[in-house]
């Protein structure tokens, strides 16, 4: 009978006779021809040599990616590039840069890299525009490119009005504009303000010039153009109105009764003064884009007051604080809720003003009493009174307070019938005196009561206090260090223009631009540029000539 094998009855088979072959290949079980090498190890298999391994020095490709829209002349560093491929250490060298080797020191000199390492290039862009500057990495012969590229400039120059603000008013037939212009790439070529061309000392980067009024509204437009060709025709543009100082502006609704105070409020994304008047217990919210206003908050329906005279604001966390010209504080949250009411008579007495101190971890109110020139912190929950300064304790009485600020470590106090600016460590209380005629220099304080020192603001920047005198509407400039004073606007300056009368507050929209004064003889706003000095009604009521 015939046996059929199958298939895996022959795979079988050939597997046998290859394992058979193996084993005496290997000697077998014991027997002799064994090498030197196997007498050794004692007898048993021979050894096999392995093969020797290939040398491999041509590393993987490798990218570097391109640096688009780079500024010309900035120095740019590559993405980081890990080495493969390879087996042995390779050289690398660079033209038109500098690599670095697992984040050590740059170079430019050549070297060896192995396997793992990774590499980064750092290289110069262009000093000109529509440049390229191409940094070539070789590694074992393998060349990358890293290509830093400079754009085609098609932007203009861009520009802002520094003074005056978005809208304001004045009485004269011209206006001093001041603003700054700027641009990426090119050199700045030209900047006019209605035509006019501008006057500049620093390639356009700041510049003002004076611009003729028409009655009505002005539209002010800066145009400006760059060497590259790219012009602007509309670069930033304000309204100025020439009208009557006795005119409400930017119109009648929701005029001003008296105005005192005031804070700026960019708490959630508003962009408004919120306005005391002194007179009354509303607050009139002022659009700083637009001039006009609108009620923030009566309180006349469940509180009477002589009206509010201070204000503070928490702009963390919304909250308001308000001094009245009897003895009250009062709060209230922009996040809602139930305004509350504190009075104190004993400690507060009769009208002041008061600040915000957030130094330490609890933050206090400080509050500067009119009539008895004393310094008093109130917790914010109004449930803490501490009068850590009195004018019975010290030499110098506060006499007629109506301006604080703080200054680091001390609170800075006007005092009028002083015709002096005092120091108050926020700590022990103690006094002394930061600016007055007799120790200080440069000009001088009016003398009361032809003058009065009453609002106060830091300028932190520019390392200086913004005084107001409410009778005269000087503005002085004082050095925090030494407290010597410089007047930087007066309605008697040439083209100044607009005399505030009976100011009180005083505080800034930035320390480059204009400070905000606020006004009671106008009833309104009047800004100030901070360089020049010159002045604009910012929002204002109707005023009787």
């Amino acid at each position: 009978m015939a046996i059929v094998q199958t298939p895996q009855s022959w795979i079988k088979h050939i597997a046998i006779i290859g394992v058979v072959a193996t084993l005496a290949a290997c000697g077998g079980g014991g027997g002799g021809g064994n090498s030197n090498s196997d007498n050794a190890n004692g007898g048993g298999s021979g050894s096999v040599t392995p093969p020797p391994v290939k040398l491999d020095v041509t590393p993987d490709n490798f990218v570097f990616e391109a640096k688009n829209d780079a500024m010309p002349g900035e120095t740019y560093t590559s993405n980081a590039i890990t080495v493969s491929g390879i087996n042995a250490a390779v050289p690398v060298s660079i033209t038109g840069g500098e690599y670095a080797i697992d984040n050590g020191d740059f170079t430019a000199a050549a070297a060896t890299i192995s396997a793992g390492q990774t590499i980064v290039i750092k290289a110069t862009a262009a000093p000109t525009l529509d440049s390229i500057v191409d940094v070539e990495l070789t590694i074992g012969g393998v060349k990358g490119t890293y290509s830093i590229i400079t754009p085609v400039d098609e932007t203009p120059p861009t520009a802002e009005f520094m003074f005056p603000p978005p809208v304001s008013m004045t009485d004269g037939d011209s206006i001093l504009v001041r603003g700054v212009t700027s641009d990426d790439y090119s050199e700045i070529e030209a900047v006019t303000v209605n035509g006019i061309e501008v006057e500049s000392i620093d390639n356009f980067a700041t510049w003002q010039v004076r611009v003729p009024l028409t009655s009505g509204d002005n539209k002010l437009v800066v145009e400006t153009a760059d060497a590259a060709g790219n012009p602007s025709t509309n670069a930033a543009e304000v309204m100025v109105r020439r009208g009557a100082i006795t005119e409400p502006f930017p119109d009648e609704d929701n005029q001003f009764s008296d105005l005192v105070d005031f804070v700026i409020d960019r708490f959630g994304g508003r962009n408004r003064l919120l306005t005391i008047s002194g007179s009354d217990s509303v607050v009139t919210s002022v659009d700083l884009t637009t001039g006009q206003r609108e009620v923030a908050f009566n309180f006349s329906p469940s509180y009477t007051a002589a009206g509010l005279w201070g204000v503070a604001l928490d702009e963390d966390s919304g909250q308001l604080f308000f001094r009245d010209r009897s003895a009250n504080i009062l709060t209230v949250s922009f996040m809602g809720g139930v305004h509350k009411i504190k009075e104190n008579w004993t400690d507060l007495g009769s009208e002041g003003v008061l600040i915000l101190d957030k130094t330490e971890e609890e933050p206090k109110l400080i509050t500067v009493n009119y009539g008895r020139g004393n310094l008093v912190a109130v917790d914010l929950e109004l449930t803490s009174f501490n009068v850590f300064s009195s004018s019975n304790d010290s030499p110098y009485s506060l006499k007629y307070p109506h301006g604080v600020a703080q200054d680091n470590d001390r609170y800075l106090i006007t005092s009028m019938g002083n015709t002096t600016i005092f120091a108050v460590d926020r700590e022990t209380g103690m006094r002394s005196i930061f600016s007055d005629n007799s120790q200080n220099t440069n000009n001088l304080f009016t003398e009361f009561p032809g003058g009065a020192v009453t609002g106060i603001t830091i300028d932190k920047e520019k390392n200086r206090a913004l005084v107001v005198e409410a009778i005269t509407g000087k503005i002085f400039a004082i050095n925090l260090d030494t407290g010597n004073r410089t007047v930087i606007s007066d309605s008697s300056m040439p083209a100044i223009s607009i005399e505030i009368g009976e100011a009180y507050g005083i505080g800034m929209n930035s320390t480059s631009s204009y400070a905000f004064v606020a006004s009671r003889d106008l009833k309104g706003i009047i800004a100030i540029d901070l360089v020049t000095g010159h002045r604009v009604v910012f929002s204002k009521s109707v005023t009787t000539p």
